[in-house]
């Protein structure tokens, strides 16, 4: 072998090798999702300790039995999660509260539900003693063993929920629970209509927006931090085909259950690209979506790695137009075009 042909080889074979990895990284989302495909409801059951008895959970097909159902993905979150739960039950109860004593006709009814997306930490027992404290008929653990993603956490809660608006929030409590009027009163607005069951089988979004406080957070965000955010932005609308939403990844979203069927149940991104692909079905379908300001503030305990995090949701962004392009993903969407 010539010297010429050995430095070529040289060369070609790491070339080739880091071309093969970037690859199998980029796609890989794509080859999990082959292998275990969504989107699909998967069975899942509760546990009620103080009648002793497990039940499955019902699904999205079925008929709501609530007024709101409220979902909280969570992952290692023991430290946490108590000061996300308990000012959302308290907020909850005494909403029910005031529909009561004003005598309402259609009462307030209200379910949480929690999503252990394989938790090693205390997440579920946690969860379990609020259960059995509030009954499992307000307050429900969904749990598997192995770590799925955000995205597929959120899916799995909305899929099981009974509300008649589905509202998925983070569990860190950044968000300010009380503004989920705010939110229920812009489906309310949009559809023209007065109580939540009125709402279900129509379609209508409303999403919690941080945008009025994004001078602030410039000013305190790191260079690196505001230069990711700024192209994230751009990559979300030119590439994921998302328009004129500020704010995609506030974890404050509501969603009539109409609007879950026709988004959440084609969910195919399982980790943090999920806002912007559920936000590209619904344009993609022309279901309204509102933006509405909210009281957001930052929670200590983040696990999220900006720069790790940007890279993995540009891959699946870029994921999602390709496969929605070409028809690999989504391909119910064009059938009912037809």
């Amino acid at each position: 072998m010539s010297t010429l042909s050995a430095t070529i080889l040289a060369v070609a074979i790491p070339f080739l090798y880091i071309i093969r990895k970037l690859l199998a990284w980029f796609l890989s989302p794509y080859f999990i999702d082959r292998d275990d495909p969504l989107p699909r409801i998967k069975p899942y059951t509760f546990h009620d300790s103080n009648s002793s008895k497990t039940s499955s959970f019902p699904t999205i097909h079925d008929s709501p039995s609530k007024c709101m159902s409220l979902v909280f993905p969570a992952y290692n979150e023991e430290q946490r999660l108590r000061a996300c739960l308990d000012p959302t039950i308290k907020y909850l109860i005494g909403r029910e509260n005031n529909h009561k004593k004003t005598n309402n006709s259609s009462p307030f009814s209200w379910e949480i539900i929690v999503v252990n997306d394989g938790s090693k930490d205390k997440t579920a027992s946690i969860v379990q003693e609020y259960a059995n404290k509030y009954t499992t008929d307000r307050i429900r653990l969904l749990s598997y063993d192995i770590n799925q993603g955000k995205g597929f956490a959120v899916q799995q809660g909305m899929l099981h929920a009974r509300g008649s608006l589905v509202l998925f929030a983070d569990a860190d409590g950044a968000s300010e629970i009380t503004h989920l009027d705010r939110l229920e009163q812009a489906v309310f607005g949009r559809l023209n209509k007065r109580n939540h069951f009125e709402c279900s089988e129509l379609d209508c979004i409303a999403i919690g927006s941080r945008a009025h406080l994004q001078k602030q957070a410039e000013a305190e965000r790191t260079l690196l931090r505001n230069v990711l955010m700024w192209g994230f932005h751009f990559a979300v609308s030119y590439i994921g085909n998302v328009r004129h939403i500020k704010d995609t990844q506030c974890g404050f979203k509501l969603f009539t259950r109409a609007s879950v069927r026709k988004t959440v149940l084609l969910q195919r991104i399982r980790r943090w690209c999920f806002d912007p692909e559920l936000l590209m079905l619904a344009q993609t379908q022309k279901i309204p979506v509102c933006e509405i300001q909210i009281k957001w503030q930052e929670i200590e305990g983040s696990k999220i790695q900006p720069l790790k995090a940007s890279f993995n949701m540009l891959r699946e962004l870029v994921l999602v137009r390709i496969c929605f392009v070409f028809g690999v993903w989504y391909t119910e969407l064009k059938q009912n075009s037809k």
